[in-house]
């Protein structure tokens, strides 16, 4: 990883503190297992193996980077999906936004958001040029699953591994955040 894809990622996974709010630049203790977990390789491809994040509500203005991942990296190609699980709190809102990072093979994303059991809440296809963004009001706190993929690659099923049509591959950045 980079400097920089190192630097962004230890200040999206700290541990909020509110008693660090506006006393460091992260607002939170460093994790050096989120870290690590967020600069791991392939993210999963179904709910059952997505990357489970640390980042959850009730934390007003929790964020979390991930500065740089692929989609085409994995066993399957150009169907390659990257799922992540979040908890959602009844009335958070969540933004979704995949963009170019530094260095990147620029790609066509396509954001999914679905629900514990895999039905789709949100779907969006080049709201920016070839990238996309998300926002969603969760009606209920739970567990919920963010999904980038390529495009054209917008009806894969999240629990079937490999499932969908071919899609474009690259390089995107994740950036999350949720407002309570």
């Amino acid at each position: 990883a980079t400097y920089q894809q190192i630097r962004d990622t230890l200040f999206a996974s700290v541990d909020p503190l509110s008693a660090l709010t506006g006393k460091t630049v992260s607002g939170g203790r460093l994790h050096a297992f989120n870290t690590l977990d967020v600069l791991a390789g392939d993210v999963g491809d179904t709910l059952g193996t997505a990357r489970v994040t640390r980042f959850a509500a009730p934390a007003p203005g929790d964020h979390l980077i991930v500065p740089s991942t692929s989609i085409g990296d994995g066993s399957f190609g150009s169907r390659d999906v990257d799922l992540y699980q979040i908890t959602g709190m009844s009335g958070s809102t969540l933004t979704a936004i995949t963009s170019l990072p530094d260095g990147g093979t620029a790609m066509d994303t396509v954001l999914r958001l679905f629900d514990s059991t895999g039905n789709e809440l949100a779907v969006n296809d080049d709201s920016a040029g070839l990238y996309s963004q998300i926002s969603y009001t969760f009606a209920t706190e739970g567990v919920y699953y963010v999904g980038v993929s390529g495009s054209l690659n917008a009806s894969y099923n999240p629990s079937v591994a490999g499932s969908g049509a071919v899609g474009s591959t690259g390089d995107y950045r994740l950036d999350l955040s949720l407002d309570v």
